[in-house]
C-alpha cells in the first residue's frame, strides 16, 4: 500500500504531498505499469519533506471528515466537482472567493458534503445565500428559505442545507434528511 494522497491510473499516478503535486506517467504499459507508477512514486515521496496541511483547511470541523476528502475549492469547476448548487456563479468564485469542502460520515453509514466558504463580511454572505437561493441548479427544489439559511432537495430525495452565520457560509449537501433547526 502507498501512503501518500494519490489517484493511479493504468499509465499515470497523481501524488499529493506537503506542498508538492507530483505527476507520473509512464509511455509504455509492461506488465505491471501501475506497479511501476507506485514504486516511483515511493521513491520521490521519501525525498519530499512533509509539510503542514494549507492552514485554510482548519475550517473543516475535524470529527466524521473521512480521511483526504478535503478539498480547497477555487472556482466553479472545482466546485462542481463535488457537488451541483447552481447555474452561473452565486457564491462568487469569478470574484476570487474560495473555499473548503470535505466529505463526512453521516449517521445512517451513508456520506454528505461540507463546504464552507469565508466572505469579506456578514453581508457579502448573506447575499451569497440570497444569490444561490435565487439561481439554485435546475435538478435542486427550493424548500426552505430564510434570511440565514436556505433548504434545497434534489431528484434523488437528498437534501441541501445552507447556512450563514456571521461572514461564513456552510453548504452541507447530501443528507438523508432535513437538518433539525
Amino acid at each position: 500500500s502507498f501512503a501518500e494522497r494519490h489517484t493511479v491510473g493504468r499509465l499515470q499516478l497523481l501524488m499529493v504531498k506537503g506542498l508538492y503535486l507530483v505527476l507520473v506517467t509512464l509511455d509504455a504499459s509492461g506488465e505491471r505499469p501501475a506497479e511501476v507508477l507506485v514504486a516511483f512514486a515511493r521513491f520521490v515521496a521519501a525525498r519530499i519533506p512533509a509539510a503542514p496541511p494549507p492552514e485554510v483547511l482548519s475550517l473543516l470541523p475535524a470529527l466524521g471528515l473521512i480521511p483526504n476528502s478535503e478539498r480547497i475549492v477555487r472556482g466553479r469547476t472545482s466546485l462542481e466537482t463535488l457537488l451541483v448548487l447552481s447555474e452561473g456563479d452565486p457564491l462568487g468564485f469569478t470574484g476570487g472567493l474560495s473555499a473548503v469542502a470535505g466529505r463526512y460520515r453521516d449517521a445512517g453509514g451513508g456520506e454528505e458534503t461540507l463546504l464552507v466558504a469565508e466572505f469579506p463580511s456578514p453581508e457579502t454572505a448573506a447575499a451569497a445565500l440570497a444569490a444561490l437561493a435565487r439561481q439554485h441548479d435546475a435538478v435542486l427544489t427550493l424548500l426552505e428559505e430564510g434570511p440565514r439559511s436556505l433548504l434545497l432537495r434534489d431528484r434523488g430525495g437528498r437534501f441541501t442545507a445552507a447556512t450563514v452565520t456571521g461572514s461564513r457560509l456552510e453548504v452541507r449537501a447530501g443528507l438523508a434528511a432535513p437538518p433539525a433547526p
